[in-house]
């Protein structure tokens, strides 16, 4: 395949695709049998960490969430639903036909809201709303200073002339707030790092100046949540696909690259690496608590016993299991549990030391790792 190609989408890929959440199996029938003469794909989830899963393995035109979902309510999804994408329109399903929502600065919901139990014909002109809410955010970032006035980007390039070309492209490209700094050599640009961080990093590729594709994995270490863009003298897809598996987020060729194409290339890898903090986070923490989940707490676990064969330094681990809460939720209802899990979490957490770990494994249990020194009493 080269540069101009490109591969034809499935039927699937081109259709819109729409996410619902709701913990209800017959509401879900229901959305799918009203949406489902719109020609779009549906998914389901019926929990916000199923819906962040969702969202993490790929982009949702419309995202549809029922308000009184057990857990995180509903507009709290919202939140963090929108925080991992930011260009779904959102649809609010609420079971209140008075429902106002909230006001405050810090909440932007800019949503739709369908009320059940819904006509499927109210139902279908809302989705078809949604959908071209959808293709105007996807729209607005060319029209829309791509970044705030906090980003910084750092170019390396060895070439003196090249790097006040490539410096130009950005300020034609009329991006507001992007504050640049450069370099001509590898190692001045991993003391930068060192020192402060970049939200961008513009490497040039000249292996005979010291600058090849090891210098992504260098760059990648010394500032893992700096998006990475490799310019190249010459494109090829070989060299940009391995660009991008040692962590770059694009690929562009120097002369081939216009303002436009570098403001657009900019704007995508920074919502590429938005999108892998985000994913990793979702991956490795507990949504309702923060907490690390089960997973990362098999990665701490196994790093406290090689310590622990290393140097021989003792740990302790600790499973702490709540008796009878399964009567909270049945007495005061679902988002009282989840209250009463977050108090509980934070009260071990105050308990702890600085190094040491608390998990939460599953709904009602938590683990502790403490490491050394520690003692029999002092664990007790």
């Amino acid at each position: 395949m080269t540069r101009r190609e490109s591969r034809r989408p499935s039927v699937d890929e081109a259709r819109p695709r729409v996410l619902f959440v709701d913990d209800e199996r017959h509401v879900q029938r229901a959305f799918e049998d009203a949406a489902e003469s719109l020609g779009v794909v549906i998914e389901l989830a019926n929990s916000a960490t199923q819906a962040l899963r969702a969202v993490s393995r790929g982009r949702f035109d419309v995202i549809a969430v029922d308000l009184s979902m057990p857990g995180l309510d509903g507009l709290g999804m919202v939140e963090r639903l929108r925080e991992v994408s930011p260009s779904s329109a959102f649809v609010l399903v609420s079971g209140t036909p008075s429902l106002e929502l909230p006001t405050r600065k810090d909440v932007q919901l800019d949503a739709f809201v369908i009320v059940k139990p819904w006509d499927p014909k109210v139902l279908k002109d809302t989705l078809l709303a949604a959908l071209e809410r959808a293709e105007e955010l996807v729209l607005r970032p060319s029209t829309e200073p791509l970044t705030s006035v906090d980003t910084s980007l750092l170019l390396i390039d060895s070439d003196v002339e090249r790097a006040g070309t490539s410096l130009a492209l950005l300020q034609s490209a009329g991006l507001h707030g992007v504050g640049c700094r450069g370099t001509h050599s590898l190692s001045d640009a991993l003391d930068i790092l060192e020192a402060g961080h970049f939200d961008v990093v513009l490497m040039d590729l000249n292996p005979t100046a010291g600058i090849g594709m090891d210098a992504v994995v260098r760059l990648r270490l010394a500032s893992p949540d700096s998006a990475i863009i490799v310019l190249s003298p010459k494109w090829d897809e070989t060299s940009a696909r391995h660009a991008v598996q040692l962590g770059a987020q694009d690929c562009l060729e120097h002369g081939f690259c216009d303002s436009a194409a570098f403001r657009r290339a900019l704007m995508f890898a920074l919502e590429r690496k938005r999108f892998e903090r985000r994913s990793s986070y979702v991956a490795r923490y507990d949504y309702l608590t923060g907490l690390p989940n089960r997973d990362s707490f098999r990665d701490r676990l196994a790093h406290a016993l090689a310590r622990f064969r290393r140097e021989a330094q003792a740990f302790a681990v600790m499973f702490v299991d709540i008796d009878r809460f399964k009567s909270v939720n049945e007495s005061f209802g679902q988002a009282a549990g989840d209250r009463f899990l977050r108090e509980v979490a934070h009260r071990i957490q105050v308990c702890l030391r600085e190094g040491d770990t608390l998990a939460r494994l599953e709904r009602d249990e938590f683990a502790v790792i403490l490491e050394g020194p520690v003692a029999r009493e002092g664990v007790a």
